[in-house]
């Protein structure tokens, strides 16, 4: 998958930049801000709904209080002996009394109402035909006689929501009886519900709209003008669909919120208009959206622009770069048109090239000079078998006049000569240079008159150890030429090999002249670079690296020079068994 997503991104590094700082900078940002935005809406949210619902609960709670003042005035009218008797005979009183008591009576009602006496309307007939009203208000033509013999609301002061003049309103009816049981009179109690509603809410810290709905859904009255949404209102009321923070009415932007109301048999509902909440938090979210995509794109814009300008010359370079092989590496970029980074990548460029340059020029130099070394060796190698074949004829002509010793050295040089000419080995077995330096130290021997002898001391085991060839051999040298020049005789050498931690170590060690001290003539003579140490180091270093050393070591009569090498094992698979034992005869 990971693969796959790679593949998707661009290929130039403006575009990766581009795409990074859309993805990981402007995108996080605009997530940031819009998850701002929807955290204060949620707040104002939920104060709007924790607000509403409280407003609701107190309006509820009014209402109800002011519904229960209804039935203790009905009965103080049952329980006046003069009003009650003004009913049931009214002509054995005068009608301007009747009219005044019932005034005076109706007032004492509305005043114990308080505040909420507006909206209280009382009616009152008997069953003659006389009509009494309080306050100056009508609520529409009555006639008396048909509102006490009405069949309409049953007594008991159940409210029924009516049309009026005023508006909609809660009518209450109850009956009045004498001590016998009839029927004298009829009361109705008229509640302004809507004047009501609109007087209490207007000190609300949330506006809202109020409405009271039964429970088919229909609104029976409203304190606004606002339509709701049907299917809302049946949702809310069946209690389906419910959030935690109320029900909305989409289609009119519109937090709905209900409390029953068990004595109408309805439902009370608040509704809030949302947009004017969320109509500037919105609009300011709008705009600052559309502002921030105007930065956007005036910074991605900005961006792309910087980026072309700082991978401009890394396009250079890359098309510089393809250039490199058609024109043979003679390419230069001219540094004076950048700046910063970008120059110091051309001086770098630069420098790679002219490093490159010299490199080439240097391998082929070296190539020359090798192709020079190889005419060299093949020039030694034109005609071995002619100096082998001299040596042979040499070395039978002094076996036939009774000469062994010259037949000896000439044998002695031939191992010599054989094995220096055969450059396919650099590397050959400890057996074979331990011939060597038998046939180098008998050649010398013969030279010097036996002044010194040669012996070894090492493991037969190590008979297949790997030793660069001649190597002993310039060791040995250094103790004849310079250990013994003042010897005449009893020169000793012993060669020592041995293997510890891994490394194998050959030591040549003479009793001749020693090292000296550091500023004497001897010390200087037998330390200085001879040709043949000199070039064993190299050997070394080309064959080991650092895992190798030369290294000559003063001692208290002669020297000792000490090479460490890893020790490299290569047994033959089979045979050479009886050549192994001879060597070893004669070394020891």
């Amino acid at each position: 998958m990971i693969k796959g997503i790679a593949k998707l991104l661009p290929s130039k590094l403006s575009h990766r930049v581009f795409l990074a700082f859309t993805v990981l900078v402007l995108l996080p940002m605009l997530g940031l801000q819009l998850y701002a935005f929807q955290r204060i809406e949620d707040g104002l949210f939920d104060q709007v709904h924790e607000s509403g619902r409280i407003q609701l609960e107190q309006l509820k709670s009014a209402f109800e209080t002011t519904r229960g003042m209804l039935i203790p005035e009905v009965i103080s009218i049952e329980m006046n002996y003069r009003l009650m008797e003004m009913i049931e005979h009214p002509e054995r009183f005068d009608a301007a009394e009747r009219v005044g008591t019932m005034a005076e009576a109706f007032e004492k009602i509305q005043s114990r109402s308080g505040e909420n006496s507006s909206y209280f309307h009382l009616q009152l007939a008997d069953r003659h035909g006389h009509l009494y009203e309080s306050g100056e208000r009508r609520l529409g033509d009555v006639d008396a006689e048909q509102f006490v013999t009405s069949k309409g609301p049953a007594p008991g002061m159940q409210p029924v929501l009516e049309d009026s003049p005023a508006g909609k309103i809660l009518a209450y009816y109850d009956q009045l009886t004498n001590a016998q049981g009839e029927v004298i009179g009829r009361i109705k109690i008229s509640f302004l519900f809507t004047s009501w509603i609109y007087a209490n809410t207007k000190t609300f810290l949330i506006i809202q709209d109020y409405y009271l709905i039964d429970r088919q859904g229909s609104i029976l009255t409203q304190s606004g003008r606002s339509d709701l949404d049907p299917g809302t209102v049946r949702r809310m009321l069946q209690g389906a669909g419910a959030g935690p923070r109320g029900y909305v009415d989409d289609k009119h932007a519109v937090l709905l919120q209900s409390t029953p109301i068990p004595a109408l048999d309805a439902h009370l509902v608040s509704g809030s208009k949302l947009d004017i909440y969320f109509g500037n938090a919105r609009k300011i979210k709008s705009q600052f959206v559309s502002l921030f995509l105007v930065l956007a794109l005036f910074f991605v814009l900005v961006t792309y622009y910087i980026l072309s300008t700082a991978t401009r010359p890394l396009l250079l370079l890359q098309k510089k770069m393809k250039e490199l092989v058609h024109k043979n590496f003679r390419l230069h970029i001219p540094p004076g048109r950048y700046s910063g980074e970008i120059l110091t990548l051309v001086q770098a460029f630069n420098g790679m090239i002219t490093d490159m340059n010299q490199l080439i020029q240097r391998l082929k130099t070296e190539e020359r000079q090798k192709e020079s070394v190889r005419f060299q060796v093949l020039m030694a190698q034109m005609d071995p078998h002619f100096l082998m074949n001299t040596l042979n004829t040499i070395k039978w002509h002094a076996t036939s006049k009774q000469d062994p010793d010259t037949a000896r050295v000439c044998l002695a040089l031939g191992k010599l000569l054989e094995k220096s000419l055969n450059v396919e080995e650099d590397l050959i077995h400890l057996i074979k240079e331990v011939e060597l330096v038998h046939a180098y130290a008998e050649i010398q021997n013969f030279r010097f008159r036996d002044k010194f002898t040669v012996d070894f001391e090492y493991d037969p085991e190590l008979n297949y150890a790997l030793v660069p060839k001649l190597s002993l051999q310039p060791l040995v040298e250094n103790s004849i030429i310079h250990g013994f020049e003042r010897m005449k005789h009893g020169g000793h050498i012993l060669i020592r090999v041995y293997v510890e931690r891994g490394k194998l170590f050959m030591e040549v060690i003479d009793n001749g002249q020693g090292l000296g001290t550091e500023d004497s003539p001897r010390r200087k003579l037998r330390t200085r670079k001879g040709i043949g140490i000199h070039n064993l180091r190299e050997r070394l270093q080309l064959l080991f690296r650092h895992e190798a050393y030369l290294e000559l070591v003063p001692m208290p009569i002669g020297c000792k020079a000490v090479l460490c090498q890893p020790f490299l094992l290569s047994k033959p698979f089979g045979g050479g068994a009886e050549q192994r034992q001879a060597i070893e005869g004669s070394g020891s």
